[in-house]
């Protein structure tokens, strides 16, 4: 029961729930992550929720909390039922669940700068939630796929037609979303050949799943020499998917603590599942932290 709100059913809570799973067993393995957390708790309810779930670990405070950040950005799914109670269905991929209640905690800063002191917009600055890598036929060398985004690169100015630098740093941590791209992807194209189709055309519109070992995820990640930890990631459970990726399924969160074991993070489950590192799922989201 919320004032003013009543009484409400929530369903298909994994995706929120997952997320913040690992944002809290992040900042309980990460000094540095806990301050971040700790500062941002004040005015974001996504980072408070997170540092609730490993200090006063008080349920009530914390659902009442999480179902605010639900109705945050679910409003408008609320639904009417029978005796006075409502439903809200949070279904949505991670990475858009990411998106919502991790807008203001973004995970890289794109920046851009323009040559011409004229130009009516000569800095620009894009905050990104995650970034989404593409898996082509299984390979993929993540610290590679990253120094190349990281890289600066000139382009023409939109404004003013100078030369703009445009460069992206990450910030405490990095979330990467994969892609999987299959092996029968041209086939399922009007390209006829789709090694000269640009991977960023592709992003989301074919996803099969990403079976990794968990101990085959890079444990470290280095960029601009900040060294950058993985924390866990989130797990999808829905079979063999194809087509534009689906929230249809169960998601849940493996994290990587701090004595490198593995553990499950299930919804549905009121214990922690301690899993071992040959586990082998379909990994959708990655989180590193500094």
């Amino acid at each position: 029961m919320v004032p003013s709100v009543g009484k409400v059913v929530l369903n298909n809570t994994c995706s929120v729930d997952s997320v913040l799973s690992i944002l809290a067993t992040s900042a309980a393995d990460s000094s540095n992550f806990k301050v971040y957390l700790s500062e941002m708790a004040t005015s974001n309810m996504t980072a408070r929720i997170s540092m609730q779930m490993i200090e006063d670990k008080n349920k009530t405070q914390i659902y009442h909390n999480r179902l605010l950040l639900i109705l945050e950005h679910f409003g408008s799914k609320i639904e009417l039922l029978v005796g006075g109670l409502k439903s809200v269905d949070t279904t949505i991929t991670a990475a858009s669940m990411v998106n919502k209640i991790m807008q203001k905690m973004p995970s890289f800063i794109e920046s851009s700068f323009c040559d011409n002191n004229l130009c009516t917009t000569p800095i620009l600055e894009v905050k990104k939630t995650h970034i989404s890598l593409n898996i082509f036929n299984g390979q993929i060398v993540i610290q590679n796929e990253l120094e190349k985004l990281f890289e600066s690169s000139d382009e023409t100015c939109s404004y003013c037609g100078e030369k703009r630098k445009t460069s992206m740093e990450a910030t405490t941590h990095m979330i990467i979303e994969l892609n999987s791209i299959p092996f029968d992807l041209e086939a399922s194209t009007s390209f006829t050949n789709i090694d000269e189709v640009p991977v960023e055309l592709v992003k989301q519109n074919f996803v099969k799943p990403n079976n990794w070992k968990l101990d085959n995820i890079p444990k470290m990640i280095t960029t601009n020499s900040k060294n950058y930890y993985l924390r866990g990631v989130i797990i999808f459970h829905g079979g063999g998917r194809c087509g534009l990726r689906s929230a249809t399924g169960h998601y849940t969160a493996g994290t990587y603590r701090g004595n490198q074991k593995w553990e499950i993070y299930d919804d549905l489950r009121s214990k922690v599942i301690h899993q071992v590192s040959s586990y082998k799922t379909d990994v959708e989201l990655l989180f590193y932290t500094v």
